[in-house]
């Protein structure tokens, strides 16, 4: 059981609701969770310190938001006795509450007999239940199961992704009709079922049954976990790594628990490092959360390459958390590497007044095919009469066979060196080449140096 629930009393009795706290109370049994989006609205009957007791005693009925009422209804009817939400069951202002209750999500998920989602509500007023359309529809087109939980408010909430992946049945209160998905199946009310977890980043049809998965799938599993998480809404930016905590402690747990350092992982930390940016504009969050060499220091849609052989090496790595919680937020975050290294050149060049974004450019020596993803910490402001320099870290290659011949696609990562810092660094970037002699052309020097 989670550390406090809602205890909801009798089926039968609408109004007796309480927060009870489950160890201190022998209290045990079936709960039920509600995954749904905050939104702008006051919700009076939210857990402070002030208002703690008060909660424990009795909590009216008229205070609970529209969802929050049609949760316990549905909870009720269900024979289950007790409701976790998350905003009456934390201590909305005590720091301490929060960060132990934030390290116990994939827990509270985990153990759920069931959890509500409120799909297509955009905040706690709007309720959990949608009258249905009353004009009749003489075509309906049927879509997967996956189609069916895009496009509402729930699914683009980064704190509602783990809550799902976590959640061994999940209910989707949604605009048009109900979908129901489990660790074996999802079924929609339009009739449609298939395995919509198939192309989940954790799939629960896949894992879930399974005690040894290969490490390499696994690693492309939470590549794919962070393609689709890096892009979702925070109402507080600094949340990226709470968001996903309970994630991260199930993803630790089936690979064997090695250590976790901003996001990647210490048993495949050369490969996670292999991630750019792919949308425009290149977002960044207002305020520090991630060293730049995570994926979580930018607010954008994120990808990674797959390499075949790397060329530099973990030297150390050093993360300090802000809380108890090692898979929570950060303090502060250091990795030093240790590789081939070659001095470059930014160049931004205009359009001679023309409104549109200057080009940036990179000259590497001869080098003239190649790509470059510039990160947020890439901005105008970082060059000096249009150029800034910089150093390239050949990271590695991928050789794939095009008409029969070996074609090599080389990676590469761009750094600003930090002022008043020996050999230390801030990631601007990632790059491709795509000329197989690189190496021989560009003057490469190995190097040991500290990225932050």
């Amino acid at each position: 059981m989670p550390t406090r629930v809602l205890d909801l009393g009798h089926p039968d009795d609408r109004t007796t609701v309480r927060l009870v706290e489950t160890e201190a109370n022998s209290h045990n049994g079936r709960y039920v969770c509600l995954s749904h989006c905050w939104g702008k609205a006051k919700v009076e009957c939210l857990t402070t310190q002030a208002t703690l007791e008060r909660n424990k005693q009795y909590i009216p009925w008229d205070v609970l938001p529209k969802t929050f009422q049609d949760s316990i209804l549905f909870t009720r009817r269900l024979d289950v006795r007790y409701l976790w939400i998350d905003s009456i069951c934390i201590i909305q202002d005590s720091e301490d509450d929060w960060q132990r209750e934030a390290s116990l999500m994939c827990q509270v998920y985990q153990g759920a007999y069931l959890t509500l989602a409120a799909g297509w509500a955009r905040d706690d007023t709007d309720g959990l239940f949608k009258e249905a359309p009353k004009e009749y529809r003489s075509i309906q087109i049927l879509s997967p199961p996956k189609a069916h939980l895009e496009l509402h408010p729930l699914t683009s909430r980064a704190w509602c992704f783990q809550e799902r992946l976590l959640s061994p049945r999940v209910l989707y209160f949604n605009a048009h009709e109900l979908v129901w998905e489990c660790m074996t199946n999802s079924r929609c009310q339009c009739t449609v079922s298939g395995p919509i977890a198939a192309e989940d980043p954790l799939p629960k049809i896949e894992y879930a049954h399974s005690e040894t998965v290969p490490s390499q799938d696994l690693v492309e599993s939470w590549h794919k976990l962070v393609r689709s998480y890096s892009f979702l809404d925070l109402t507080f930016e600094s949340d990226i790594f709470p968001a996903l905590s309970g994630v991260a402690k199930e993803m630790q747990q089936r690979r064997n628990g090695p250590l976790y350092y901003a996001g990647l992982w210490g048993d495949s930390l050369e490969k996670d490092l292999f991630w750019y940016v792919t949308s425009s504009p290149v977002r960044a969050p207002a305020v520090w959360r991630a060293p730049s060499w995570s994926w979580a220091s930018t607010k954008s849609y994120v990808d990674f390459r797959q390499v075949d052989v790397v060329c530099f090496q973990i030297v150390a790595t050093e993360v300090h958390c802000a809380g108890i919680d090692p898979t929570g937020a950060l303090r502060a975050a250091s990795i030093t590497l240790s590789g081939p290294m070659v001095p470059a050149v930014f160049v931004a060049r205009g359009f001679g007044g023309v409104a549109l974004p200057s080009v940036r450019e990179l000259e590497i020596g001869f080098i003239q095919d190649h790509d470059f993803y510039y990160d947020p910490t890439c901005n105008e402001e970082s060059y000096r009469n249009g150029e800034l320099p910089v150093y390239l870290l050949y990271m590695g290659y991928r050789t794939m066979m095009v008409l029969r011949k070996p074609d090599i696609t080389s990676y590469y990562m761009v750094l600003q060196e930090v002022p008043e810092k020996m050999s230390t660094f801030r990631r601007l970037g990632f790059g491709t080449f795509r000329d197989s002699s690189v190496t021989a052309v560009v003057p490469f020097e190995y190097q040991t140096f500290t990225i932050i």
